[in-house]
């Protein structure tokens, strides 16, 4: 089909990207995530001529070290920090507020945290990356979401699961959440997800999650958990709260004369 372009020039200026600092085994064993952060820094030093501003969470126990990285790159950036808890969902649910009220319109959310319970865990990071952060991606992906107004959330390909398939645990919380944005159970069977919860997206894909006004006390204490935690239920509702603004949740196969949307029936990097 042909999607719907919009003839307003975009403003690239009006987008962020969002880190979220380590996870529990980062902040053991401090240089895996440093060398992460230097492997994100790298690829958005291969975009240029592009103005940005990175919004970046962390733990007590890591801002020192996470400001001398991003001030040592002079890159524009503001920093919160939030004790570890909610993985990299609850500091990326609290931030989004003030984001808003700053006037950004798009956002490419990724994170530094490695994940126990998939294969071939550097593989999996580098494939969502390299589909993420290419150079030309940004201006890419961002584009896409400013001139094709159907489009709410670009995940990388490969990565966009159906969530009647993958559950998990989750089932009930998602399902909670779900009627919570409005959503029926006549819905469910539509309903997709971004596996590793890296995307692009436009804040108003976001807002039904935002209005569910979910509260700290409703995260989960970390204990490496796997699976079942609100934290995993959010992952899977990101989608869910794209389909309730009646936008599309596609991959990064798109462009502005196709429109793809793949979803996987066998995640290769899962167990």
């Amino acid at each position: 089909f042909t999607p719907k372009v919009s003839k307003k020039e975009p403003d690239f200026r009006r987008w962020i990207i969002v880190h979220r600092m380590p996870f529990w085994i980062y902040i053991r064993i401090p240089r895996p995530y440093k060398e992460i952060l230097s492997e994100i820094i790298l690829y958005l030093k291969k975009e240029h001529d592009l103005e940005y501003h990175l919004f970046v969470t962390c733990p007590p126990e890591s801002e020192f070290e996470v400001r001398q990285i991003l001030s040592s790159q002079m890159l524009p950036h503001t920093v919160y920090v939030y004790e570890n808890k909610g993985r990299d969902v609850l500091p990326f649910l609290k931030i989004l507020p003030d984001i808003q009220r700053q006037g950004f319109e798009y956002i490419l959310k990724i994170h530094t945290k490695k994940s126990s319970h998939h294969i071939n865990n550097a593989g999996w990071k580098k494939d969502i990356f390299e589909k993420l952060l290419a150079p030309g991606s940004i201006v890419k992906y961002t584009s896409l979401l400013h001139t094709i107004p159907e489009i709410g959330m670009i995940g990388p390909e490969g990565h966009i699961l159906p969530m009647a398939m993958y559950y998990s645990n989750n089932a009930e919380k998602v399902s909670v959440l779900c009627r919570k944005m409005g959503l029926s159970s006549e819905d469910f069977p539509k309903l997709h997800f971004i596996a590793g919860t890296m995307f692009y997206a436009k804040m108003e894909a976001l807002q039904p999650i935002l209005d569910i006004k979910l509260q700290e006390e409703e995260f989960d204490i970390e204990d490496a958990q796997v699976d079942g935690t609100m934290a995993h239920a959010i992952e899977r509702a990101f989608g869910a709260s794209c389909l309730k603004q009646d936008l599309w949740l596609v991959d990064t196969q798109s462009s502005s004369q196709l429109i793809h949307s793949k979803s996987v029936m066998n995640y290769k990097f899962s167990i």
